[in-house]
């Protein structure tokens, strides 16, 4: 009898034990799986697969666990900054090889100080792409000027000074091209003057030729109008009639 009731107390107890640890094991790989899945999230975020690393967070984000709730929000969030912080830096890297600097600065300056991978190269690549504007433009400016399009050359000009007001290559351009434009119009305006002049003087002495072929015309026909005296008929004197 004492051993049967003994028998009895151990199955009781391993019923116990099992009813117990069986929940508690299934408990700790569920945790373990959610810590990992949590973990397999940020590393994937780390190496910038921003998409998959959200979509992993996820779906871990309404688990029974909330150990991480606060952590997986946050973190999602800052993927989602930095997802749009990455492609706008890879855009404006995209758009500078195609030689369109103000529009490449434009993406590099909408990348996020918390985008610890690129934001410091996004300030270089500003600088950059500036520097390139500044050198594209001088170089258009100078062809231009060299052609004597001087009008066209101060717009390029212009056009740096607009991004960097302190450009001593480009003030001097600027300098250089009205002078050079001033000295065109004076010239210009030499020019228009001496061809007024001159035709002035062609209208003149057309005048005066018209005139004097008028008076000639003129001094013909009062001649016309003189009577022509009969020749004197030549008569010998009495005198001379005797020889």
């Amino acid at each position: 009898m004492k051993k049967y009731f003994t028998k009895k107390i151990i199955i009781i107890l391993a019923i116990i034990v099992f009813v117990f640890a069986v929940p508690s094991t299934v408990y700790g790989y569920q945790y373990g799986k959610y810590n990992s899945t949590y973990n397999k999230g940020i590393e994937l975020i780390k190496n910038d697969k921003f998409d998959e690393g959200i979509n992993t967070l996820r779906s871990i984000e309404n688990s029974r666990f909330t150990s991480k709730k606060k952590a997986i929000s946050d973190n999602i969030s800052k993927a989602e900054k930095l997802n749009k912080s990455y492609k706008d830096f890879n855009e404006g890297l995209n758009i500078q090889g195609q030689k369109k600097y103000l529009e490449a600065i434009e993406f590099f300056k909408k990348v996020a100080k918390e985008d610890e991978k690129r934001y410091a190269e996004a300030e270089k690549k500003i600088n950059e792409c500036k520097n390139s504007y500044i050198a594209l433009n001088l170089d258009a400016a100078k062809k231009e000027a060299a052609n004597g399009k001087y009008e066209s050359a101060l717009n390029y000009v212009e056009l740096i000074l607009k991004e960097d007001a302190n450009s001593k290559d480009a003030s001097a351009l600027k300098a250089e091209y009205n002078n050079a434009i001033k000295v065109a119009k004076e010239k210009e305006e030499q020019a228009k003057r001496e061809a007024e002049a001159k035709k002035a003087e062609a209208q003149r002495k057309s005048a005066q030729a018209k005139k004097d072929a008028q008076f000639i015309k003129e001094a013909e026909e009062r001649l016309k109008l003189i009577p022509i005296k009969p020749e004197i008929q030549w008569k010998t004197p009495d005198y001379f009639q005797g020889f």
